[in-house]
């Protein structure tokens, strides 16, 4: 027969340690340290998460934030209207700079992109090692339409992608990550400042 688990050797077992209440109490250690190894493991993700920012945001330099406010979720979306803090780029250097040499969104949901009239301006992925999904809205927030950008390195001609319209509002997000905003065709949104 097999020894158990948490068999002790036969010196052992012959004096104090070998008892029954002694075996209790070896065992509920055992049990304590695995499930206290497992909580760290869980608690720092590993030496690469896939979150990195799941405890909380990491503000970026340069940039404000806000508060994304979907009004309307997309058509079809079974998901309910809600906030959601994202990353302001609301200047035109934090514009021009957008999500530069980024891997994430530093725990943001977004970037949100606002301007003060209508605009028509075209976006790139140059130096953004990430491809991404840009979705554009008009002045009252209602959904314009959304194209993908894949990484460019850091050179000149970069695919550039236009709105369908002139817009006021421009919101970045990982590749494919709209539809866990709410947001696509029949959606509208708001911004306020601060989250």
């Amino acid at each position: 027969m097999a020894p158990s688990l948490f068999e002790l050797p036969s010196p052992l077992a012959s004096s104090a340690l070998g008892g029954p209440r002694a075996r209790r109490w070896l065992a509920r250690v055992a049990w304590i340290l695995f499930f206290a190894a497992g909580a760290s493991l869980f608690a720092i993700g590993g030496s690469q998460p896939q979150d990195p920012y799941l405890f909380g945001r990491q503000p970026l330099p340069g940039f404000g934030q806000g508060t994304l406010k979907v009004l309307t979720v997309a058509s079809g979306s079974s998901l309910s209207p809600a906030e959601h803090c994202a990353l302001l780029a609301s200047t035109a250097a934090q514009q021009a700079r957008g999500l530069t040499a980024r891997r994430d969104l530093a725990g943001y949901a977004a970037m949100v992109f606002t301007y003060t009239q209508d605009v028509d301006t075209l976006f790139y992925n140059r130096n953004v090692p990430m491809a991404l999904t840009v979705a554009w809205f008009d002045r009252d927030g209602r959904w314009l339409g959304s194209r993908d950008l894949d990484p460019c390195p850091d050179m000149d001609g970069c695919p550039t992608i236009a709105a369908p319209a002139k817009f006021r509002y421009a919101i970045e997000v990982e590749k494919g990550g709209l539809s866990r905003l709410g947001l696509g065709p029949g959606s509208q949104i708001a911004f306020s400042e601060g989250c």
